[in-house]
């Protein structure tokens, strides 16, 4: 696997540079997988979650154009239903969080295969599905599921040796202080891992106002706002992998320890 931290756009850049001999094996790799196939085809790899080697699922769901393929939400293990981007997170929790079985984790998300996933691993997982502004953080409604609003979670301070956020944060109309209310919540020594539609071009994150909040991208900003919040080690995580078909652009996961 192929991993690498950046600090900044700038740091991000350079690695660009020095990686472009990865890159085109990718790129070669994936020309060659795609020749000759449909708009439904299988490639072979290593499945980290199901801890096997299978035939990963790519097609054409999510794709915003015709004749492309959308690699970070696809390649999809036909034993977890993980796709590439699960998948992916699911081998950074192992590898950054420092987790034990009765590690304390906060998931912002509690309806999802992932939460049932993690919770048959790590038994003292607390997971949410975000609050309405009518409920208070910390209820549980009718079905069973806990609402939090992440800029007021109803969590102890250093309560959580980890806290896993997969493409919401974006939503927030504060980020800084969700970011601040994630600081709050963790041990000292323990992290924050997360997730983002990403620009990579981009300082600033896209502006809310014009896109609906769940699909704009945030920018490098991110990570100066997290050290901002307390964070004192924060950086982003470059994965691809040719054997565990994490495959296309490089997967983008995001670090922050307190």
């Amino acid at each position: 696997m192929n991993l690498y931290r950046v600090k900044d756009r700038i740091s991000y850049i350079e690695h660009q540079e020095r990686q472009a001999v990865m890159v085109d094996a990718m790129h070669q790799h994936l020309a060659g997988v795609m020749a000759g196939a449909g708009a439904t085809f299988f490639v072979p790899g290593y499945s980290y979650p199901a801890g096997r080697m299978v035939d990963f699922l790519v097609d054409d769901q999510y794709a915003w154009e015709e004749g492309v393929i959308n690699w970070r939400e696809r390649v999809v293990c036909p034993i977890t239903g993980f796709n590439n981007r699960m998948r992916a997170t699911i081998h950074i929790l192992d590898l950054e969080g420092n987790l034990y079985p009765d590690s304390t984790i906060y998931l912002a998300e509690q309806r999802t295969p992932f939460y049932s996933f993690l919770k048959a691993r790590y038994p003292n997982l607390i997971g949410s599905e975000p609050a309405e502004l009518d409920q208070e953080s910390g209820m549980v409604d009718d079905s069973g599921i806990r609402r939090e609003h992440a800029a007021q979670l109803s969590l102890p301070d250093a309560s959580v040796e980890l806290v896993c956020s997969l493409d919401t944060l974006q939503g927030e109309a504060d980020i800084p202080r969700a970011l601040r209310e994630y600081w709050r919540v963790l041990k000292v020594g323990a992290c924050l891992i997360w997730s983002v539609p990403f620009a990579r071009e981009r300082y600033e994150h896209e502006d809310a106002s014009d896109l609906p909040s769940s699909a704009r991208r945030c920018g490098w900003q991110m990570l100066d706002q997290a050290r901002a919040a307390g964070f004192f080690d924060v950086y982003a995580l470059c994965v691809s992998s040719i054997e565990f078909a994490y495959l296309g652009e490089e997967q983008l996961l995001f670090v922050a320890r307190k």
